[in-house]
């Protein structure tokens, strides 16, 4: 009798669970205009948000009221062409719908031209759309300033909620415990996955987390941030630029140190220790070097004065004539930073330049 009942309440669930979808999703394509349906039925073939093919409909010819209702269709390719259309025509409600949508977890799979097709859930896409939308009006930051109550409350988990938090320059202390039970879970969720992830961007998921985390500067949190970095992702070094901790200078000093072995090893290694084989992420570099001006102290002073002294630079060996963009980058950074410790080496670099540094100050401010 006790297995009947679970077998008969586990039927329940799955029942009520597709009753939930249908109730909140209910409009086939059969139940749209039928001048409108050729260019549904090409969307679902596609299998892409947002590919490209011959319409036979102008966006004219989307009502608002057309897409207000594909955006309860069943299909998600539909839901988001739906939303997209709606931010186009400016829809009145949009913050409603997508606030009433965050948790559509079904994954699409979005083209993005040059940039590939990412998978992601449908409420992703539609938090980027929207946020693209406000950015093209106002200011990021107050986006996601708008965007943090609702998604922490119904949507802890997604990228979108870790970024929005990230992309605020203070963040309020009520929002810490939430903030670290995120991060433990994209942990937790990292170590314990099994294959692919499904969603595209999920692999960045635990460092924009721990980002996310540094903004609270809690000095508890720092060996278990450090401890769950991994080197050469772009928050690595945000981390560290916006939280100049000495705790975090061994992760400092540990680059500097791959970078004297690649040298004595050959100038052509310490490419790689940046970037592989790959010769275009140069900006990962000068993420170092800003992280190393931040600290503003003896030891950070020393490593630039070694940096520059034994020309420690990861880029190939034929290309070592750039090396004096890189003494510019240096003294731009010591001015910006600047200090006592700083002094001898600004005024090593002062007379070359300085007249270029007064001529370009303030325009590339990290």
């Amino acid at each position: 009798m006790k297995i009947n009942a679970l077998i008969y309440c586990g039927i329940l669930m799955v029942c009520m669970g597709c009753k939930s979808y249908t109730t909140k999703y209910p409009y086939s394509l059969e139940d749209f205009r039928q001048e409108l349906r050729g260019d549904l039925a090409k969307i679902i073939q596609s299998g892409v948000v947002g590919a490209p093919f011959k319409t036979e409909n102008s966006e004219e010819n989307y009502r608002i009221s057309d897409l207000q209702k594909m955006f309860k269709s069943e299909q998600p390719l539909i839901r988001c062409f739906a939303f997209q259309g709606l931010i186009e025509k400016n829809s009145t409600n949009i913050r409603q719908l997508l606030l009433s949508s965050l948790d559509d977890t079904a994954v699409v799979s979005v083209y993005e031209g040059e940039w590939g097709v990412p998978r992601m859930y449908c409420s992703e896409y539609f938090i980027d759309k929207y946020v693209q939308q406000k950015n093209g009006k106002g200011n990021f930051k107050s986006v996601n300033q708008e965007l943090l109550d609702p998604l922490i409350e119904k949507a802890p988990n997604l990228k979108n909620t870790l970024q929005a938090i990230a992309g605020i320059d203070t963040i309020a202390e009520k929002y810490y415990d939430r903030v670290r039970l995120i991060v433990n879970s994209a942990i937790a969720n990292e170590n314990t996955s099994n294959g692919a992830n499904i969603l595209t961007y999920d692999d960045d998921k635990v460092h924009v987390a721990l980002y996310a985390l540094s903004k609270f500067k809690k000095q508890k949190d720092i060996s278990f941030i450090k401890e769950n970095l991994r080197f050469n992702n772009p928050y690595y070094w945000e981390i560290i630029k916006n939280n100049p901790d000495s705790a975090y200078f061994s992760l400092v000093e540990e680059v500097y140190k791959q970078l004297k072995k690649a040298n004595e090893i050959s100038p052509k290694q310490l490419q790689i220790i940046f970037y592989g084989k790959r010769r275009n992420l140069i900006e990962r570099f000068e993420d170092f070097l800003t992280a190393v001006a931040k600290f503003k102290n003896k030891k950070s002073a020393i490593l630039l004065t070694d940096i520059i002294n034994k020309e420690l630079l990861p880029f190939n060996y034929y290309e070592r004539n750039n090396f004096n963009s890189y003494k510019y980058t240096i003294y731009e950074l010591l001015k910006e930073n600047e200090c006592k410790e700083y002094r001898p080496l600004i005024n090593k670099l002062n007379e070359v330049y300085e007249p270029i540094y007064q001529k370009y100050k303030g325009s590339n401010k990290r």
